[in-house]
């Protein structure tokens, strides 16, 4: 007999200045294949490998919060901006770890650029042991063969699903080619942010002339 399937969290953190189309699909992609109860968005505060964001914390919560608003299967967590130091991955998962307990399965999401580079996060060793890694991937990518994580790879699903932690996954997704960075740089521009993000995101920065 199997074991009991464990309630699944999906974890997307980011700065999210602005947060746009392809942070959403690719979730929710993530969402659909691996039947997840929900996905946490979770802003940064003081994110450790990028520039300070160059709006305050309360606009770019209240984006999650707009783009969000409509997905049942999205939940803002704002925790981060709880702390005054750093925005560690390693200290926000032990966080929810603590809250949530063994019993949960919990999936952090990130693109395959933050994979490749994963082995140079904070305590790398210890976010595994406290979730899996869903890689979000485009359509027929295969990891390198000389990956330094590959036994951690698991290509079952029904593995992450009876573990709370400890695999890494990858995942087809939606690939739409949007950055934070690109959308910043088209507002400098005056050039319309239409179609590349929730309309209610849109109007928000218009409003408060945000990312000029």
């Amino acid at each position: 007999m199997s074991s009991a399937r464990l309630r699944c969290i999906g974890l997307l953190g980011g700065t999210f200045s602005p947060i746009h189309f392809g942070h959403l699909r690719p979730a929710l992609d993530i969402v659909e294949q691996l039947d997840l109860d929900e996905v946490r968005i979770i802003p940064a505060k003081l994110p450790p490998l990028r520039d300070k964001p160059c709006v305050d914390a309360a606009h770019r919560l209240t984006m999650v919060k707009l783009a969000i608003q409509s997905e049942p299967h999205f939940v803002l967590d704002s925790r981060e901006f709880q702390r005054t130091d750093t925005s560690y991955t390693v200290d926000t998962v032990l966080s929810l770890r603590k809250e949530l307990g063994e019993s949960v399965s919990l999936y952090w999401i990130m693109g395959m650029d933050a994979y490749q580079n994963f082995t140079r996060w904070h305590q790398w060793q210890t976010i595994l042991k406290l979730c899996h890694l869903v890689v979000a991937q485009r359509p027929n990518y295969s990891p390198a063969k000389n990956d330094p994580l590959k036994i951690y790879h698991r290509q079952n699903q029904a593995d992450l699903l009876q573990t709370p932690a400890g695999y890494i996954h990858f995942v087809n997704v939606t690939q739409l080619d949007i950055s934070a960075t690109m959308l910043r740089q088209y507002r400098k521009e005056n050039r319309s942010l239409r179609y590349l993000l929730p309309n209610a995101v849109n109007n928000y920065i218009n409003e408060n002339d945000l990312y000029r």
